[in-house]
């Protein structure tokens, strides 16, 4: 279903340690990284979209771990969304 843009890096719990992810919610967040890494969705394929509030809101990636870092790198996506999203939170996609 899902094709996985990069290899999973070979410390990805290292990795995943450096998200502070503090809730069981998250955890299938982690199954995700260790699994597949970053998605990049092909809307000529498949349109992913999610409901936020009624409206359908596309998906283009889902962050991982890479050096895309402006794009595509989920460490740097959650520090450029710093005080933007809720404390407990983490974004994991655009």
């Amino acid at each position: 279903m899902f094709e996985s843009k990069y290899a999973v890096p070979r410390n990805i719990d290292k990795l995943i340690s450096k998200l502070k992810i503090t809730t069981d919610s998250q955890n299938s967040y982690i199954k995700f990284l260790k699994k597949y890494n970053v998605i990049a969705f092909d809307e000529d394929v498949f349109d992913y979209s999610i409901d936020c509030q009624g409206e359908s809101l596309p998906l283009e990636v889902m962050f991982g771990f890479s050096k895309k870092r402006d794009r595509e790198d989920v460490i740097a996506n959650n520090w450029m969304y710093l005080n933007r999203i809720p404390k407990h939170f983490i974004a994991i996609a655009s």
